[in-house]
């Protein structure tokens, strides 16, 4: 009794190993389940944020060189204080994208390099436009705008990259969740598969050991661990079950999760649309700003004209002063004939006068009239300078506009590549949700298997019995048969031909051609066209000679270091071949 409760204890201790890994297996499986699960929503949240900020940090910076350049041309303090209100939000974007969760390293350090000279670029932008605002024009201030320029260029190059990296980052995301599932799925397996080759080993090496000359004392213990392996197998169907639940509600999870990047995907093909709309309006500007310059450009000939035409009325002015000159000395000549004459040239006298202070009137008319003329060339003169350099500025305004419209279609091309990435995403989601949905299969072919195993734990005397009569069979068995085969003496390596008489699982006895000294250790090779013998090693007992006329020896040969597994293939061979000749 008391061997029959050992055994029993045995047995029952296997299959619990049986059950507990699986059951440590299933429930590590459910907690990979969740851990990824709880990733989903900050994946979710990583890829909406992200591409937001990815996005508005360069119309921010766009605005902010806008602002600048309005403070440039208009001298607003306003305009320098929009830019600084840019230049900070700017800055509380890229620390927002700096503090999400899921960054990696890699763009960590990028915004920090990208924040170290967007602050540089501001402080020094601020001061140089401060400068500039108050009526600073040095060569200084100007060779300083130029290395600002510089600065931006490269700025805008960063923030570029900047929205690639972004999307790197998320895919590297997911793709890590893929791998963690598929490492976890393969885990599982491998987990499980050790567990079971454990218990078999475990099982087996038990039966092998206990279950020979025991295992009639022990059938009554057997039928009742029976029932007991099949209330197991009931909890383990019950627990496969809550799995399968289990795996649902994650299948439903990554179909919110799908969702989210479908509403994503519409989102930024939106702002695609919008930033086409911003490339039309940019177009537009930058055909006023050319119809602009036109006008200036004619405004400027006129004014060109204007000027022409006051040099040609300074010349009639000129040819007046001469014309009044030539009169004043004609009168006083006529005054000096009229008192030459006395009395009766009197009259002539005051014509003459008259005619001298007429002339005096017309000269000071003509210096006025010339001095008014000077003074609007001077203007007209002042006004051309002026509209040149308006013109200028508006060369340089549609210059930036141009520029502008480069970056806005290179924005449009961003975001037609990010609605890809996204759309990848959403593939790879589905098939993040195919892998959840094979593992719910799994679960439920798990249930299925240990219902079944509860109609095999029905059977298990049936096959003890059986097991039993075999195992004191086989061990006992000696086969007689024919085979050839060879002997390979470990020593010299000489190779001896021989033909089988009889076989068992402890040794064979041979007929060779020579003689084979006692304790010969040697390679023992059988050969068979429907047999597939392992190949074995074995010393030499014992060595007589054939009583015939072919004058052979038969020698009986005892195998050594055989393992378990190498014994049961001879076991299984021998004893297909007795049911063979019965």
């Amino acid at each position: 009794m008391g061997s029959s409760f050992r055994l029993s204890v045995r047995i029952w201790f296997s299959m619990g190993i049986l059950i507990f890994g699986y059951l440590i297996s299933t429930g590590y499986a459910y907690y990979i389940s969740r851990s990824i699960q709880n990733s989903l929503p900050d994946i979710s949240n990583f890829a909406v944020h992200s591409t937001e900020l990815s996005q508005k940090i360069p119309r921010d910076f766009e605005q902010q060189i806008k602002f600048y350049g309005s403070a440039i041309i208009t001298h607003d303090p306003e305009m320098l204080e929009q830019a600084r209100n840019k230049a900070r939000e700017i800055e509380a974007g890229l620390k927002q994208l700096k503090d999400l969760k899921g960054i990696n390293k890699n763009l960590d350090l990028k915004i920090d390099k990208i924040l170290i000279i967007f602050k540089k670029y501001t402080d020094t932008s601020d001061l140089i436009h401060q400068k500039t605002i108050q009526g600073e024009t040095s060569g200084e201030i100007l060779q300083q705008i130029n290395q600002l320029a510089n600065e931006r260029d490269k700025i805008k190059i960063e923030l570029e990259k900047l929205s690639g990296e972004v999307q790197k980052n998320l895919s590297e995301n997911v793709l890590s969740i893929i791998s963690r599932v598929k490492k976890n799925n393969l885990r599982n397996m491998g987990f499980a598969i050790i567990v079971i080759i454990i218990s078999v080993l475990i099982i087996n090496w038990l039966i092998r050991k206990s279950i020979i000359g025991t295992l009639f004392r022990i059938t009554e213990r057997l039928y009742e661990s029976s029932g007991k392996v099949a209330k197991i197998s009931s909890d383990i169907s019950y627990a496969s079950s809550e799995l399968a639940e289990g795996a649902s509600e994650q299948a439903l999870y990554i179909a919110q999760a799908s969702a989210s990047l479908e509403n994503l995907s519409i989102k930024t093909k939106q702002n695609a649309l919008d930033t086409e709309q911003a490339r039309i309006s940019r177009n537009k500007t930058y055909d006023n700003i050319n119809e602009l310059s036109a006008y200036i450009e004619k405004t400027a000939g006129a004014m060109s004209s204007i000027k022409h035409r006051g040099y040609e009325i300074q010349q009639i002015i000129q040819t007046i002063n001469e014309i009044s000159f030539q009169t004043n000395i004609l009168a006083l000549n006529a005054a000096i004939e009229a008192a030459r004459a006395g009395e009766s040239g009197s009259g002539f006298a005051v014509v003459a006068e008259e005619v001298r202070t007429l002339a005096l009137r017309s000269a000071q008319a003509a210096q006025d009239t010339q001095e008014l003329i000077q003074k609007t060339v001077e203007e007209i003169r002042s006004g051309s300078n002026l509209l040149k350099q308006t013109k200028d500025v508006f060369a340089a305004t549609a210059e930036q506009n141009h520029q502008m419209g480069e970056l806005i279609d290179r924005i449009t091309q961003a975001s037609e590549e990010q609605v890809h990435k996204i759309e990848d995403i959403n593939m790879t989601m589905e098939e993040i949700d195919s892998i959840v949905q094979q593992n719910k299969y799994n679960a439920e072919i798990f249930a299925s298997v240990f219902i079944k195993l509860n109609g095999q734990s029905e059977k298990m005397s049936y096959f003890i019995r059986k097991l039993k009569g075999l195992m004191e069979y086989r061990q006992q068995i000696r086969v007689k048969i024919a085979l050839k085969g060879e002997f390979t003496n470990i020593k010299t390596g000489q190779v001896e031909p021989f033909l089988t008489r009889d076989i068992s699982a402890n040794g064979v006895s041979i007929i060779t051609s020579n003689y084979l000294d006692q304790g010969v250790e040697g390679e023992i090779n059988i050969s068979s066209n429907n047999i597939q013998f392992p190949w074995l090693k074995g010393f030499v007992v014992r060595t007589k000679e054939k009583n015939d006329e072919n004058g052979k020896f038969i020698s009986g040969i005892q195998f050594i270091n055989l393992s378990p597994k190498i014994e049961e293939v001879i076991l299984d061979i021998l004893s297909t071949d007795m049911e063979q000749h019965q």
